[in-house]
């Protein structure tokens, strides 16, 4: 009798625009927890996540807040 584990019922690819995949991978590793699973694709900087549906939500947000632009536009256009 298999099947999927619940703990491992979802899983994200996650595309990293501004920082590295390795570098997001080492942060969202202590903030999943042990619930989750995380993995990098370099060659198409992917971060990839497997675990529950809060986890994959939660990877997702925390991604989503850290991989912003370091250089920022500022000012206005005129």
């Amino acid at each position: 009798m298999g099947g999927i584990s619940p703990a491992w019922a979802d899983s994200a690819t996650i595309d990293c625009r501004y920082r590295s995949a390795v570098e997001m991978a080492e942060k969202l590793r202590p903030l999943l927890g042990e619930g989750a699973s995380v993995g990098v694709d370099a060659a198409s900087n992917r971060v990839i996540v497997r675990g529950n549906a809060a986890v994959v939500r939660d990877a997702r947000r925390i991604v989503r807040e850290l991989d912003v632009d370091p250089q920022p536009i500022t000012g206005y256009i005129q």
